[in-house]
């Protein structure tokens, strides 16, 4: 499962860079999507930086497990928790994606006549 976790964090640190690339491209035509996309881009970033993390913790517990380390709930508790998050929270990038890939056009739709309105 760790190589596979490894695997899956390589791939999110180069869609990450090209995302970051992307928009700030798209951020030169469209100035309003700094602040459509920033809440976003965070939450996506902060997935990708603790993925990394349990990444780094998993393959320690691991390579302490099999040497055979006296720790061994402990370390097969933080192996669970890795495996929690790398099947349950990880997944969450997509919808952060997604939401990047919207642009600022539907966040902005709503008038200021229209948000008063509501209230």
């Amino acid at each position: 499962a760790v190589a596979a976790w490894a695997a899956q964090v390589d791939a999110l640190a180069q869609e990450w860079e090209q995302l970051a690339d992307r928009l700030l491209a798209r951020c030169r035509d469209d100035a309003e999507l700094v602040g459509a996309a920033a809440h976003e881009f965070l939450e996506y970033s902060g997935h990708v930086v603790v993925s990394w993390l349990w990444l780094r913790m998993a393959q320690v517990a691991a390579r302490r497990l099999a040497a055979g380390d006296d720790l061994r709930d402990f370390l097969a508790g933080k192996l669970a928790t890795a495996r929690f998050w790398f099947e349950r929270l990880l997944p969450r990038t997509r919808h952060h994606l997604a939401s990047l890939q919207a642009g600022s056009d539907s966040l902005l739709a709503i008038s200021e006549q229209q948000l008063d309105a509501m209230y």
